[in-house]
């Protein structure tokens, strides 16, 4: 669980995707992520290529405009699960 910023030093400690969201729940009102903590976070995957994808919960955060379902390229598990409506 994050409640502060996010950094990642160095190109080598890169995840191949991030996926974002909201506490939901028994007192997830009380426990929600900051937009800018989550434009933070985008901002630092965008610069390393990284793909984000944004979970509903983070819809009341951000907006539904502002909302981001990105994938890595390639990778037939992810696309498979997709197809499966995972």
């Amino acid at each position: 669980m994050l409640y502060g910023g996010w950094e990642i030093a160095g190109p080598a400690k890169w995840p191949e995707w991030v996926i974002i969201g909201a506490m939901t729940g028994p007192g997830a009102k009380k426990h929600q992520p900051k937009a800018e903590w989550v434009a933070d976070i985008v901002a630092q995957c965008k610069a390393a290529g990284v793909p984000v994808f944004m979970k509903e919960s983070l819809v009341p955060v951000v907006g539904e405009g502002n909302m981001l379902r990105q994938r890595p390229q390639g990778n037939m598990a992810y696309q498979h699960r997709e197809c499966l409506g995972g």
